[in-house]
């Protein structure tokens, strides 16, 4: 038996819908104060205690390393800190996004360095070539979503709940 290969060509339009459809609703920042840690250490600040993703881990604060997951322990400062943390609210900045924006327009720009295009990949590009593509339209998709999501949240004041990972480092 002989191995089998299929190309598949995706035309841009599909990536880019697949792309903006592949946000997960607990990567959106949330309109209402994320919900405190309870006093026994549980933590689902979202509103639908349901909800998790993977720096949730089994409702706890701390999202461990695979092999530290159970070792590592929160103190009632850094649930505190976290709290606090949780209950500050964010803005977009309109002029600076408006900059963002002129800049993302702009074939030039040397904000985004070229990943504000798509590159189009050829089946005559080398491997090496492909990569760099494929690197700089991942880029490129993840400005996008950053953008589309700060031009949906500009008139909005909304809330980044808190992670941590073993090493107590704290994630927004």
């Amino acid at each position: 038996m002989t191995d089998s290969y299929l190309t598949l060509r995706l035309n841009d339009l599909f990536i880019s819908d697949l792309t903006v459809g592949c946000i997960n609703i607990v990567q959106l920042p949330m309109l209402t104060k994320p919900r405190d840690i309870d006093g026994t250490g549980l933590y689902y600040p979202y509103i639908n205690s349901d909800t998790t993703n993977l720096q949730l881990f089994e409702g706890g604060l701390i999202k461990g390393k695979f092999n530290q997951r159970y070792k590592t322990e929160a103190s009632n400062t850094l649930y505190t800190s976290v709290n606090y943390i949780n209950s500050m609210k964010f803005k977009i900045n309109k002029p600076m996004l408006k900059i963002i924006l002129n800049e993302w327009e702009n074939q030039e720009s040397k904000l985004f360095k070229g990943h504000n295009l798509l590159q189009t990949i050829l089946d005559t590009d080398s491997k090496d070539i492909k990569n760099k593509k494929i690197s700089s339209n991942s880029l490129y998709y993840l400005y996008k979503n950053i953008i589309t999501l700060a031009c949906l949240y500009k008139d909005q004041e909304f809330y980044l709940p808190v992670f941590v990972d073993f090493r107590g480092r704290l994630y927004l």
